[in-house]
């Protein structure tokens, strides 16, 4: 093995277990749902919670969603996680002699393209909301006070990223927060590279999603051709800017724009809409989502500030 790996395992394992109780995502007799994709973030999570469960004193219980857009691949998944589960997570003895139980897994699945089609939404946005109820069910079933989730902190300079060049809200220059409405990222402040490595470690498995190769998708793009550029340019600009605080974000922002973050992105998302408005034939409330909002009526009354009419009266002008 080489050196890199045999010491990542450790080290990795005490960095998350600082984070947690830094941060105070997970306290003392707490149960936490750990989402399971059967990629490589989320299998180290599991097997990282796993071994911190006696530790930190919380139960744990695993879930797994099956969106059936793969196909074949899809339910390949699921099959992996219910074996790595069983084969990995099982009955653990501590050193008191008291036992502790196997970790229970929770599986659901869904038809997201159809439910996509019915709501006239994107793939993305269906899968995670659907993703994300099965979820907060399968807690409500394991009685979780918490959802673990296997964000990295790769994952969130690929958010700053994402937002600002979609103008998806001012909540993205602060990235992804380490703990939100029930939902923690033990993860965070792991990079892609150190998960991969405390993976090759303890010689685990892991299944490798085809779609995180498709370049349609934004997200793919900015990881497969916008970041290897940025670190190439300047070396450790990951790093430095996932530990960059929102204030330090915004003034780099403004730098570089000449425009405050809060300008700049009503200017892009409402411009943003407006595009939408015109070719596409999806919900007001949809676009309203994807750019960011919450309240559709509060996306109204912004888009109506900018252009002078509604959202309803902007398309059915442009159309004549």
């Amino acid at each position: 093995m080489p050196p890199l790996h045999r010491k990542a395992g450790p080290a990795m394992l005490r960095q998350i277990e600082r984070f947690i109780r830094e941060q105070d995502l997970i306290p003392p007799g707490a149960t936490v749902l750990c989402a399971v994709s059967g990629g490589a973030d989320s299998v180290a999570m599991l097997h990282i919670l796993y071994r911190l469960r006696e530790k930190l004193r919380f139960r744990l219980a695993a879930a797994h969603y099956n969106h059936r857009l793969r196909g074949a691949e899809s339910d390949r998944d699921q099959r992996f996680v219910e074996q790595f589960v069983q084969l990995c997570c099982g009955r653990h003895r501590q050193r008191d002699g008291t036992v502790l139980p196997a970790v229970p897994l929770y599986t659901g699945s869904g038809d997201v393209a159809g439910q996509a089609r019915l709501r006239g939404a994107g793939i993305e946005e269906t899968a995670r909301d659907m993703r994300y109820a099965f979820l907060r069910q399968a807690a409500r079933e394991a009685g979780a006070d918490l959802i673990a989730t296997a964000h990295t902190a790769s994952d969130n300079v690929e958010t700053i990223l994402f937002h600002l060049a979609r103008g998806s809200g001012l909540r993205g220059l602060g990235g992804i927060p380490p703990r939100r409405e029930g939902i923690v990222r033990p993860l965070l402040t792991a990079s892609r590279q150190q998960v991969e490595d405390y993976l090759a470690h303890h010689c685990l498995p892991h299944m490798e999603d085809s779609s995180n190769q498709n370049d349609d998708y934004t997200r793919n793009r900015i990881r497969h051709q916008v970041l290897p550029v940025l670190e190439e340019v300047s070396p450790g600009f990951l790093a430095r800017m996932a530990d960059m605080s929102p204030s330090s974000l915004r003034r780099l922002f403004k730098e570089h724009t000449g425009k405050s973050p809060g300008a700049f992105v009503k200017d892009l998302r409402m411009t943003t809409a407006a595009r939408r408005l015109l070719v596409t034939n999806q919900r007001i409330s949809a676009i309203a989502y994807e750019l960011g909002f919450d309240d559709p009526n509060y996306f109204a009354r912004i888009f109506k500030s900018v252009f002078g009419v509604s959202p309803q009266e902007y398309r059915a002008a442009s159309r004549g």
